[in-house]
């Protein structure tokens, strides 16, 4: 319709038989403006995304920055709290994710990999006789290709480290909505806690590393692939304290957003270590150094509100630092009897000092009624019924309440049946929950720094703080006293004899914790003595189920029935007969 004829005719040609045509037309024609389309064109772009923006959450995080400060303690919570805002127009489904992993190498081919070692070896030659470590780093260059299926790998792994949790850990918001998100820090031992984590640290000194580097004879060390399938049971030259009494707590979360991004949240802090936690070998490197400075442990005791530490100045107590030369740690010949190889004695000196105390005065701490056996449910006790319910004591502090009164009429023993109702009331009174472990560092605190600054224990402390002390110590370990491949060897088959029992132990327990279960099974043969099982109460079978609660792995899902009964055999027989488990056949480990 734009188009029209005006005009048509033929050309007359007088040479030719052709007649050409011709024709005049009138067209109307549409010229775009390219600006204003272009304008029109990113307008209705706009349009789209802002629409597309309107579908999906818009999340506020306040603040990203969160500190926890100089005095993170052992077991004492430290909570952060952050607002969680929607602000878009539709729900906000939110959680925590894993940082990303850093890219490994793939492995080259055969023939490529040798040519790389090849050249590394001469860059390594070269750069040893002139340029320092440019050669190492050169030939570190040429390790592997990247891989690159692995930024399409789902992450892995936790998302927050040991020490961090959340509550709640995810959520979705609806418009409008906030959420306020409780970020604890909290640094706690037993398997699985940030205590012994957070000492797994590189070698301090040149000193630490060559002690590391003698711990495990060459001869004796596991492969890789052995050590990697057994993380139970470390060796003594894995854990090795950072230097310090203050570790730093440093974390960037990732708060994931779906369909609207991550956020990013700091969280920094300092944990002021404590000897409840750490691995056997770390407490072992340690030697006569004590954890804590006596003004930094006076300064803590001050902020968790406890009242002044009884710590002695160095020159006050001549005759206590003898005894402590004796007790703790030493450099000493490798082939000594009852020293492990790197020359240090592997008892802790701070167990050392709660033995010493409770076989003070001829064992008087010892004939304190239940102690061991009652003595965490007591301590619970003290802090008040309904703090310890809180803990998740409540069924240890029940049964403590209920059996404080009859524990002198068990002495006796009696039949089989007797025996095992003394073993089932022994259980139930061992608080042994993550809650109830809590509640006991919270009370313990004050005793506990004392030994943190190297001090002896404080004159008057009861005995029952001093036993709970001692078993508290047993279940913050990062690993069971007594590896899980002993225990399921004897819920198997149990020793028949103590030098059976003996000999399981020196199978799978290393020298630390070997030296450690046989000073303490001398304690609580001291305490099952008759002239003090007649004023404690003691008997073997509720003593061992007691000390298998602290030193044992839980048993397994679907474990044999009578798998308990053949483990707690194996302490019962250590309990009960005299023979020594010692870190070498010569001699037991100085304490």
């Amino acid at each position: 319709p734009g188009l029209v004829q005006l005009g048509y005719w033929r050309g007359e040609l007088a040479h030719s038989d052709h007649k050409p045509v011709a024709a005049l037309f009138s067209a109307a024609v549409l010229r775009y403006d390219r600006r204003r389309l272009d304008a029109l064109l990113a307008a209705a772009r706009r349009e789209v995304d802002r629409l597309q923006e309107s579908l999906r959450p818009r999340v506020s995080v306040s603040p990203v920055c969160l500190d926890a400060g100089e005095w993170v303690a052992a077991g004492r919570p430290v909570r952060l709290r952050m607002l969680l805002r929607n602000e878009g127009g539709v729900e906000a489904v939110w959680h925590w994710v894993p940082p990303p992993r850093p890219p490994t190498p793939a492995p080259l081919p055969p023939q490529q990999g040798q040519q790389v070692q090849g050249l590394q070896a001469r860059r390594s030659g070269a750069g040893s006789t002139g340029g320092g470590g440019g050669g190492a780093a050169g030939g570190g260059m040429l390790v592997g290709l990247l891989d690159d299926d692995d930024d399409e790998e789902e992450e892995e792994g936790p998302a927050l480290p040991p020490w961090l949790s959340s509550q709640p850990a995810e959520g979705v918001l609806a418009p409008g909505q906030t959420c306020e998100v409780v970020l604890t820090v909290l640094v706690e031992g037993g398997p699985g806690g940030a205590a012994g984590e957070l000492m797994m640290a590189a070698p301090a000194t040149p000193a630490a590393a060559a002690v590391a580097a003698t711990a495990v004879p060459p001869s004796a060390a596991a492969p890789p692939a052995a050590v990697a399938a057994v993380p139970s049971s470390p060796s003594p030259s894995s854990p090795l304290l950072p230097p310090g009494p203050l570790v730093p707590l440093e974390c960037i979360a990732i708060l994931r957003v779906e369909d609207a991004g991550d956020k990013f949240i700091s969280i920094a802090g300092r944990h002021v270590r404590s000897f409840l936690g750490l691995p056997l070998p770390a407490l072992a490197q340690l030697g006569r150094t004590p954890l804590l400075p006596p003004a930094l442990a006076q300064q803590l005791a001050a902020q968790l509100g406890l009242p002044p530490l009884q710590l002695q100045p160095q020159e006050e107590q001549p005759q206590q630092q003898d005894e402590q030369q004796q007790q703790q740690p030493q450099q000493q010949d490798c082939s000594a009897p009852g020293v492990c190889a790197g020359g240090l004695r592997v008892l802790p000196k701070e167990v050392a000092a709660l033995l010493a105390a409770l076989r003070a005065g001829g064992g008087a701490a010892l004939r304190t009624p239940g102690v061991l056996v009652d003595s965490a449910a007591l301590v619970l006790l003290r802090a008040g019924a309904a703090e310890a319910e809180a803990a998740g004591a409540a069924e240890g502090v029940v049964a403590c309440t209920a059996g404080v009164g009859a524990v002198g009429g068990t002495a006796g023993g009696g039949g089989g049946d007797e025996e095992a109702a003394e073993a089932e009331a022994a259980e139930a009174m061992q608080p042994r929950s993550v809650g109830a472990q809590r509640a006991l560092v919270r009370e313990l605190s004050w005793l506990r720094l004392h030994l943190d600054a190297g001090g002896q224990v404080p004159p008057g402390t009861p005995p029952h703080a001093l036993a709970a002390l001692l078993l508290l110590w047993c279940g913050q370990l990062p690993y069971t006293l007594i590896p899980a491949a002993a225990a399921d060897a004897a819920a198997a088959a149990p020793p028949a004899s103590a030098a059976d029992a003996v000999a399981l132990l020196r199978t799978h327990c290393d020298p630390h914790q070997l030296a450690a279960v046989s000073e303490l099974i001398r304690l609580f043969r001291t305490a099952l003595a008759p002239a003090a099982a007649a004023c404690n109460g003691l008997t073997a079978a509720r003593l061992a189920v007691a000390v298998g609660a602290w030193w044992l792995p839980p048993l397994a899902a679907g474990a044999a029935a009578d798998a308990g009964r053949n483990r707690r055999a194996l302490l019962t027989v250590l309990l009960t007969e005299e023979e020594e488990v010692v870190v070498d056949d010569g001699e037991r480990p100085e304490v």
